[in-house]
């Protein structure tokens, strides 16, 4: 097996991908929460991925077909082999285990939000678990996640006889209260992510949300990923990618991103 080769490459569900890729020994150092970084080819730039499993020399990652690069990864086959892979990268999630904690996932978001979802699993917490995505063949893992956790929320914007209907926001409030929630872990759209926080502040409950602004480095080097904190500047690959919701300025960071509108890191949304 050659460093950074594909193992296994499917399609999730549509426009969405998992790939398995051997990367040696460093796999066994990744904690929840931390992302790397795939150059496909050595003309490609290099992007950030979802770490959501590992083995002993292997991770799996998900992601969502947005641009050349990914649309690129997602037409590889098994035993291609990536020209680089950078990881793991960022901080380990900063979530309190001892906590009644929510899980919400929006869109591409939810692959980020099961990897930590089986962070609470592996140390015997139950959570409940909040997924919307905008149509129904956009939807994945939903199946998993019900047999992890004792409560969970699917929403679907169009209409479906298979999840309820709506966004993550509709039964928030309930859930929350009904369920004595006192953190919500978020990760999804920028702009859902800001919704939520915002929710979260008038309930009075800890929102952690895990940023995906752009990166080019992923080492700090470039200020791509610079986010503006209410007590000075972060920058998500070094700092993040998680923050405290309450002290992120969302409309900074959708500025910030706005100026990338016709590159492959649109609106927000994680790969």
């Amino acid at each position: 097996m050659k460093l950074n080769q594909i193992i296994a490459i499917h399609a999730l569900a549509n426009s969405i991908f998992e790939a398995e890729i051997y990367v040696g020994e460093w796999a066994q150092n990744v904690q929840a929460g931390q992302f790397l970084m795939v150059r496909v080819h050595a003309q490609g730039e290099r992007f950030p991925l979802t770490i959501v499993a590992t083995t002993h020399t292997s991770v799996t990652l998900v992601f969502r077909v947005i641009g050349q690069s990914t649309r690129i990864l997602s037409e590889s086959v098994q035993g291609d082999v990536l020209y680089e892979v950078l990881g793991p990268l960022g901080k380990p999630t900063i979530v309190d285990l001892n906590k009644k904690t929510c899980i919400i996932g929006g869109g591409v978001g939810n692959a980020i939000s099961f990897a930590i979802l089986k962070h609470f699993n592996h140390h015997n917490q139950d959570v409940i678990y909040v997924g919307g995505f905008k149509k129904l063949n956009e939807v994945f893992y939903a199946s998993a996640i019900e047999t992890m956790v004792t409560s969970s929320y699917f929403y679907v914007e169009e209409g479906n006889d298979q999840y309820l209907v709506g966004n993550v926001l509709k039964d928030l409030k309930t859930i929350i209260e009904s369920h004595n929630i006192a953190q919500v872990y978020c990760a999804g759209p920028l702009l859902m992510m800001a919704a939520v926080t915002e929710y979260c502040k008038d309930l009075n409950v800890d929102v952690i949300v895990s940023l995906n602004p752009i990166m080019v480095d992923g080492i700090g080097m470039c200020g791509g990923c610079r986010v503006e904190l209410t007590d000075g500047v972060a920058f998500a690959c070094l700092d993040g990618p998680e923050f405290f919701g309450h002290d992120v300025n969302f409309e900074s960071l959708r500025q910030r991103n706005l100026m990338y509108d016709d590159d492959d890191y649109v609106k927000g949304e994680p790969t």
